[in-house]
């Protein structure tokens, strides 16, 4: 696959693919992480499996990026089968969007699992309450839609 290659520093058999310009994926036995730039100020997170904080650094290193564009961003991370993580995953993004919140015009958050979804019920009490929470597939893709075209 062309930009596919193994990745320094990821899980032991991980592989990093380049799937665009601003799109790229690492796969592992407990882990995918999609990281995904539709415009430079929308950043899409997709997982499956347990997140851990070296999912943390690569999030955070692609929303810098979007920081980038000189407007406010908007996030979306499709985490719906991504049912568990590492305690610093809540604890760090928690404190990188508390940090930039007000550069950020809108997060949004698709969780299935029940330790998730608690999770992002903190991390919104701590952000003042500016998180959506989906639970449907459709109403998510359908906000992400409304900010990609």
């Amino acid at each position: 696959m062309p930009g596919s290659a193994e990745r320094a520093g990821g899980d032991p058999g991980e592989q990093h693919e380049v799937l665009g310009k601003a799109h790229e994926r690492w796969i592992a036995a407990r882990y995918d992480l999609e990281l995904w730039m539709p415009k430079p100020y929308v950043v899409v997170v997709r997982g499956r499996g347990h997140a851990t904080g070296q999912h943390v650094d690569r999030v955070i290193e692609w929303r810098e990026r979007a920081l980038k564009s000189g407007r406010s961003i908007v996030l979306f991370d499709d985490l719906e089968k991504m049912p568990t993580y590492d305690s610093e995953v809540r604890i760090r993004l928690t404190a990188w969007v508390a940090t930039h919140r007000t550069r950020i015009e809108a997060m949004h958050i698709l969780l299935r699992s029940k330790m998730a979804r608690m999770g992002v019920s903190v991390a919104n009490l701590a952000l003042g309450g500016f998180i959506k929470a989906h639970i449907q597939r459709d109403e998510f893709e359908r906000e992400l839609k409304r900010y990609i075209g």
